[in-house]
């Protein structure tokens, strides 16, 4: 069966986390954000991500990946697309560099920074089905939490994952964060 996905997103080659970082330092993995469009600058963000993992504890010899994913601007057509209309949508160069490593438990562990502010936050959330009715987590973690929670739930995704991201959108500006948060959390 094949995916309706395009490649770019369907197609998702693993690497290791320490391969992650080796790409970022050698500057293959600058080459790569060009090719596809993006700026090769944006390796600082997959770095940071990647060195918060390994920070965390996890071996650099795990299996990882890493995606892009762009905050947008609503150009027109604000509040419509929930109640059928039309929205005039476009990806900015801001967003999410994500790596992410498997776990052998149920635990979603995320490892945020937060670029233009330099804050930095971490919260661990438990995605079984049965932890359906219990508490998410306050501020921005509640996003990724109810989206794994919903995969655990509705399809049953058993195992957890690491999950580090640098973001340099800037909050609060109307740029779909919690959209994108949503999104790769799905991913």
């Amino acid at each position: 069966m094949s995916s309706m996905l395009p490649a770019a997103v369907s197609d998702v080659r693993f690497s290791t986390l320490g391969k992650v970082l080796s790409d970022c330092k050698d500057g293959s993995l600058g080459a790569r954000l060009q090719a596809l469009g993006l700026e090769a600058t944006k390796t600082a963000s997959f770095a940071e991500a990647a060195n918060r993992l390994l920070t965390s504890g996890v071996d650099p010899s795990t299996r990882a990946t890493a995606f892009w994913v762009p905050g947008r601007v609503e150009v027109m057509g604000k509040h419509t697309d929930y109640c059928a209309g039309r929205s005039l949508l476009c990806a900015v160069n801001r967003g999410f560099a994500i790596v992410c490593t498997d776990r052998k438990d149920a635990n979603l562990h995320i490892l945020a920074t937060f670029e233009l502010s330099g804050a930095i936050d971490e919260a661990t959330v438990p995605i079984t089905a049965s932890s359906a009715d219990q508490d998410l987590p306050e501020g921005w973690a509640r996003y990724p939490a109810a989206a794994a929670r919903r995969l655990a739930r509705n399809f049953g995704v058993a195992l957890g994952c690491d999950v580090a991201l640098s973001c340099d959108l800037p909050e609060a500006s109307g740029m779909s964060s919690s959209s994108a948060v949503i999104i790769l959390s799905f991913l």
